[in-house]
């Protein structure tokens, strides 16, 4: 037998908790939120509300695996949720201690997250981002791609962090040398992360250079990086060439929140397609 979206007989006292089933999960929509016990965990309030809802249920057929799932919740520690949700985890993706946040306090995750560390489970890779090892069976440990990893970093620290003008310019085609360092520019404050063997330096940099992202981002950390002067028309035609109509678009509308002599030039580059 089918339910979509059937509501559970409710028990005395569970009025502002309204069940409902979804293929072969439940789903407690109410006071405390849409939860569902399938395979991520919920909270405790709402295990208790859908446990004492399928207690007195009459499809008894859908009850058992579900009042295992709530009391196998409800009896958890912090510590072993955490463990559970990093089992989840694929090898070889980063993954910020924030979200961990939801099963306990900060002081709990961090404490956690250093003991898998120290048990080899997991690897920190840059403050507040850890990865479960992915060992290959030749080249032994994998180790995460840079712009992955500042990807990670970027989402964990609430900061826009994007490649330098440096690279900009080597994205476009504007010059054949391959930025040394590697240099990215963040509205966060400037620093240095240590990434394995090499250092990453973040530099900080007014967000609205770094709003656009894409090839429109490109040139416009281009044109910063080479300066008024530094902007020629073979530079224009270059950059006319390998645009695409969307980053062109996207120019236009963001002209006016850039310098006026990043503006003439987009105008000169829009006139040149």
């Amino acid at each position: 037998m089918r339910w979509d979206r059937k509501p559970f007989p409710l028990a005395k006292g569970t009025s502002k908790l309204k069940p409902y089933r979804i293929g072969r999960s439940i789903r407690v929509a109410g006071e405390f939120g849409a939860e569902e016990m399938g395979p991520d965990f919920v909270t405790p309030q709402a295990a208790c509300g859908t446990l004492a809802i399928l207690i007195e249920s009459s499809y008894n057929s859908l009850a058992l695996s579900h009042l295992e799932i709530c009391y196998k919740i409800l009896n958890m520690t912090q510590a072993e949720k955490i463990e559970e949700w990093v089992k989840k985890q694929r090898r070889g993706t980063p993954f910020s201690s924030r979200s961990l946040l939801k099963f306990a306090s900060r002081g709990m995750v961090d404490q956690t997250l250093s003991t898998f560390s120290k048990e080899g489970k997991l690897k920190r890779l840059l403050p507040g981002l850890y990865v479960k090892p992915m060992m290959h069976p030749i080249l032994g440990e994998m180790t995460v791609p840079e712009k992955e990893l500042i990807e990670a970093y970027c989402r964990h620290s609430d900061e826009i962090i994007r490649p330098s003008g440096a690279e900009a310019v080597n994205r476009l085609g504007l010059s054949t040398q391959v930025p040394v360092c590697s240099t990215y520019l963040t509205s966060g404050r400037s620093r240095k992360l240590k990434v394995g063997s090499h250092s990453v330096s973040l530099r900080q940099t007014h967000p609205k250079f770094l709003r656009l992202g894409g090839q429109a981002g490109d040139v416009v950390r281009a044109f910063r990086y080479l300066g008024r002067d530094g902007v020629t028309k073979e530079h224009l035609l270059q950059i006319s060439r390998i645009l695409d109509d969307g980053a062109k678009r996207a120019l236009l509308e963001y002209q006016p929140c850039l310098p006026a002599w990043m503006g003439s030039k987009i105008k000169i580059l829009a006139e040149l397609s």
